[in-house]
């Protein structure tokens, strides 16, 4: 009977990814309690945001990232820039605004659309960013 390398026999079964585990998915709450937001998304990996209205006083990040993991994280001088990032094949974010704040989005391909604060939600894609 031939011995197994214990660190080999690790190594093994982490490279292999295992089917439930094909999408990570994550959700991030922020207090916020400002009036403007900017939500900045920096990946590299094709996806889409919905921007919903949520409760006052807080913001609500679900990130779905396929093969990867995506994180969210509330910067700027006055907290008012929330950064979506992912490592990821593709990652799809949802994020739940306040109904009373104005929100501007900046996505991965350069576009800059605004969202009017209404009660609707809003869908924005982009394609992978290429490397260069």
């Amino acid at each position: 009977m031939k011995r197994i390398c214990a660190p080999a026999l690790v190594l093994a079964c982490l490279t292999v990814p295992a089917a439930g585990q094909e999408w990570t998915v994550l959700r991030n709450a922020h207090t916020f309690i400002g009036r403007l937001l900017t939500i900045e998304v920096d990946v590299d990996a094709p996806g889409s945001l919905l921007v919903a209205r949520g409760d006052a006083g807080r913001i609500v990040v679900v990130t779905r990232a396929r093969r990867g993991i995506g994180e969210s994280g509330l910067t700027g001088r006055a907290d008012d820039l929330l950064t979506l990032t992912a490592i990821a094949d593709s990652v799809e974010f949802l994020v739940y605004v306040p109904v009373d704040v104005r929100t501007t989005v900046r996505l991965p391909d350069g576009g800059f659309p605004a969202l009017v604060s209404d009660a609707g939600g809003v869908t924005y894609r982009w394609r992978a960013r290429r490397r260069g």
